[in-house]
């Protein structure tokens, strides 16, 4: 099992299996960097999909970690409904289609 030894002399952290070392793994301690503000998640109600007709379509920007998070969502709102739709990534974003 490995055990971390942290260094304060190099400010590394470095993992040791009885005096030898384990792993190349190196990790830098940053100091005084602040701590991002906790952004919102999405909900189900934060993109149309309820109020959609078969045949209507909405664009989302962003990058893969939201066209996944549009995906993931669309996804439970289909298994509660029964609704069906289809993506497609476009440049920067994805598009949601409802086809029934």
């Amino acid at each position: 099992m490995c055990t971390p030894q942290l260094f304060p002399q190099k400010n590394f952290l470095v993992f040791f299996i009885s005096s030898v070392i384990c792993c190349c793994m190196v990790i830098q301690i940053d100091k005084h960097i602040p701590v991002n503000k906790f952004l919102k998640r999405a909900r189900r109600h934060s993109y149309p999909f309820a109020q959609m007709d078969p045949g209507d379509s909405f664009y989302v920007e962003g990058d893969l970690g939201v066209c996944q998070t549009v995906r993931t969502l669309m996804w439970r709102f289909t298994k509660e409904t029964g609704w069906k739709f289809v993506t497609r990534r476009d440049d920067g974003g994805l598009r949601v289609w409802r086809i029934s």
